[in-house]
């Protein structure tokens, strides 16, 4: 008999008798992210249960990813002691691993992609989605009496044939089916725009996991990796604002209407499917749809646990300027050793402080100085990043890479005109200046690929030749859907207007694309 436990937002238990791996535990109250990010449900009774199997039986860990709401080093620490073995990705870019070793002393057992692994009587392997500093990957289990795909956040929505073709038929597949971008939420733009990009944005990340519910053909879908709920008193509308990129899975449920050829399954903190030999899955603790009330009375729970954690050290506002001109510094460094990358406008980074005055600074494309700056000085096209001496005081508290305080959302920002600029968006999130400069190495490598395809509407009355590789983050463009105009990303839907040479509809990317009409 084999029984997957659901351990909330992204956390599994797959186990037999004698064995079992345990996936992402974010099971520590405390939140990720800085703290904004907290678990919708609670789960942290959780902790206990996994520690008294792990005391039962030999329990393996496996983390897909750096992102604290998978890898919370709050719970490693509680549980690595317990466990019999560490598995991450074999991920090129070694952030993940060193980060590992150096917070947690642990040397995890690195997996390729694709390669049959053995836990005692538990057979699995993994699959791998990195491009640049985005790094994810997805596990397969698998035991005579049960398959389970966890697909989490890895946007491997292009790869479905392949998958299907190592891993036979799947019986229970989860993954994410909510964001978590920046963009819009972070924003100043109009509420209608608001809106609109939000609306947007859920809808293509709805469809593609719809599509690829429809290309895996599990028996089951089971929801997972969100969305989290957000205590923090600027946070708050984002747990209740109608239709932004945070959907509740019940919202996800409703969209695929029972169109997926799939059976809808919401397990509930702790609900479990279990299997046995030759007999479909039986399910038992499912997940109700939590009020609008409910969610109030966790964010309460939340907020006064956070008002009983011990203060850490005041840091002075010269040290926390002297910490931001550094790290800026040497990103700007890097950036200067590749000049095949450019970003596209001036930036403003615009510091707060706690008596309500501000210090902007700017960094000009070609010039590339961190410079002081007068606000006369915002003209288009620019960037605008706002933040506070608070917000950066806490984020150096934490001792987490640059990625942390970008998903915290504890800024604005602001884009005239509002279009990505991809080398912005990788200079602003890389971890760190080696995570940087690996991050735009490989930008160019896949921007320089001279690598063409071509792309056949589904009408049969036109093709499109193009270039093999996404520009924004790699993804491979032979699994992409042309409709006679648009050529769009499997891996995060972005729309390429091949009528404009396909120009994106979001940035200055294009992918040098040519029409060809059929008679």
């Amino acid at each position: 008999m084999t029984t997957l436990t659901y351990l909330g937002h992204a956390c599994f238990l797959f186990e037999t008798d004698a064995a079992a791996i345990l996936i992402d535990p974010w099971l520590s109250p405390e939140g990720a992210f800085l703290g904004t990010w907290r678990q919708l449900p609670p789960n942290d009774h959780c902790l206990a249960f996994v520690e008294a199997k792990m005391k039962q039986k030999p329990v393996a860990i496996y983390v897909t990813h750096e992102h604290e709401d998978h890898y919370d080093e709050k719970t490693m620490r509680r549980l690595l002691p317990l466990a019999k073995a560490l598995y991450i990705p074999d991920y090129e870019n070694h952030f993940f691993k060193n980060l590992m070793v150096k917070n947690l002393g642990a040397a995890p057992q690195v997996l390729g992609e694709d390669a049959p692994e053995m836990f005692h009587d538990i057979s699995f392997k993994i699959f791998i989605d990195e491009s640049g500093i985005n790094r994810d990957s997805a596990i397969f289990l698998k035991t005579p009496d049960l398959s389970f795909l966890d697909a989490n956040d890895c946007k491997i929505f292009d790869r479905a044939t392949f998958l299907l073709e190592r891993c036979g038929p799947i019986d229970i597949l989860s993954s994410q089916f909510s964001g978590a971008n920046m963009h819009p939420i972070c924003y100043d733009m109009p509420e209608e725009s608001y809106r609109e990009i939000s609306r947007q944005k859920r809808m293509r990340k709805f469809v593609a996991v719809r599509n690829f519910i429809k290309d895996l053909k599990p028996r089951y879908y089971l929801p997972s990796a969100g969305p989290a709920v957000f205590p923090y008193p600027q946070h708050e509308a984002l747990n209740f604002q109608e239709k932004n990129i945070f959907p509740k899975w019940w919202e996800f449920r409703d969209f695929l209407g029972g169109k997926a050829d799939v059976e809808f399954v919401p397990l509930d903190v702790l609900g479990t499917a279990t299997g046995a030999a030759g007999q479909p899955p039986a399910f038992a603790g499912m997940a109700k749809e939590i009020t609008d009330a409910e969610i109030m009375d966790i964010i309460h729970k939340y907020r006064a646990l956070d008002a009983a954690l011990p203060k850490a050290a005041k840091i002075s506002e010269a040290a926390i300027f002297a910490f931001f001109g550094s790290e800026m510094n040497k990103k700007i460094e890097v950036l200067k050793s590749n000049p095949k990358v450019s970003i596209d406008c001036t930036l403003f980074i615009d510091i707060r402080k706690e008596d309500g005055t501000d210090t902007l600074y700017c960094l000009k494309p070609g010039t590339l100085q961190l410079e002081k700056a007068d606000k006369s000085a915002i003209a288009p096209p620019y960037y605008l990043h706002t933040t506070s001496t608070a917000a950066l005081e806490k984020f150096i508290q934490s001792g987490k890479g640059w990625g942390t305080y970008f998903l915290s959302f504890l800024f604005r920002g602001k884009r005239d005109p509002d279009v990505f600029d991809t080398a912005l968006g990788t200079f602003f999130v890389a971890n760190d200046a080696a995570d940087l400069d690996y991050g735009l190495k490989k930008l160019v490598e896949f921007r320089d690929s001279d690598e063409y395809i071509t792309l056949e509407a589904p009408d049969g009355k036109s093709s499109v030749s193009c270039r093999r590789f996404c520009p924004h983050q790699g993804a491979d463009l032979t699994y992409a859907n042309f409709d006679g105009k648009y050529v769009i990303c499997p891996r995060h839907q972005w729309r390429f207007n091949c009528e404009n040479g396909g120009k994106a509809d979001n940035s200055n990317d294009t992918l040098d694309a040519t029409i060809t009409k059929k008679q």
